[in-house]
């Protein structure tokens, strides 16, 4: 930038010298000549080539960031994710909230069964729907992870760039709490009028957003079990 403006004025200063010559003056109408114009000064020059370098080195660093992490992946995994989770969690919220309907009663001396609304069947359906909507919303884009540990997996294998590592969790993340929040807001009355346990519970309705372990369970099983939970759900993207 700097060059082209020195340039400019050498460009000038001919100009203006040639004119003068043709018109017969004899003295120039500049008191240096064009070939006097060399730039600025060397120390002038290194300090506006450092500043020029560091602008440089600045923009193209977050174009790469940029170039590599692309707004449509990073919204593709929020919305993978977001559909997973809303078909899986809110067929568990089903399961779990008509369970109160699996009674017997009767009804002039006739013995009626109300069964539950949700199974184990219906949740595993809803979270297969949840995956393959999810897939077909991501997988042309990302792979559809939908999955943080997928995630870092693909990453360490080489299959995924590390600087759409934090981006791609975040946007997880987000569809993860969205998610919850729909099927918070769909089953709300269904929650607040839950007899069997006490409202938001560990044992009971708080499953319906996470997991967690049966009374019985050890600490060293439940880790094992997680672990190859994680290498069956990552093994098939990764290798």
């Amino acid at each position: 930038m700097f060059d082209e403006m020195w340039a400019v004025n050498r460009e000038q200063a001919s100009e203006r010298e040639k004119k003068s010559t043709t018109e017969g003056d004899s003295k120039p109408l500049l008191k240096y000549s064009a070939d006097d114009y060399r730039g600025p000064p060397r120390g002038l020059r290194v300090g506006l080539a450092k500043v020029q370098k560091a602008g440089e080195v600045t923009t193209r660093g977050w174009a790469r960031i940029v170039r590599i992490v692309r707004l449509r992946e990073v919204f593709a995994e929020f919305l993978a994710t977001f559909a997973l989770l809303t078909f899986g969690n809110g067929s568990i919220a089903q399961a779990i909230l008509s369970r109160d309907r699996g009674v017997e009663f009767i009804e002039n001396g006739t013995t009626f069964f109300n069964p539950p609304l949700g199974t184990e069947m219906s949740i595993n359906v809803g979270y297969g729907v949840g995956v393959m909507i999810g897939a077909y919303i991501a997988i042309g884009v990302t792979g559809g992870h939908m999955n943080p540990a997928v995630t870092l997996a693909m990453a360490i294998r080489g299959k995924t760039h590390w600087l759409k590592v934090i981006p791609y969790w975040v946007a997880q993340f987000l569809g993860a709490f969205f998610s919850s929040a729909v099927v918070y807001g769909t089953y709300i009355d269904a929650l607040d009028s839950y007899t069997p346990c006490p409202k938001y519970s560990t044992p009971c309705t708080a499953t319906i957003f996470a997991t967690y372990p049966q009374p019985y369970l050890t600490l060293g099983r439940g880790v094992l079990d997680q672990v190859c939970i994680a290498i069956t759900c990552t093994h098939l993207p990764c290798f």
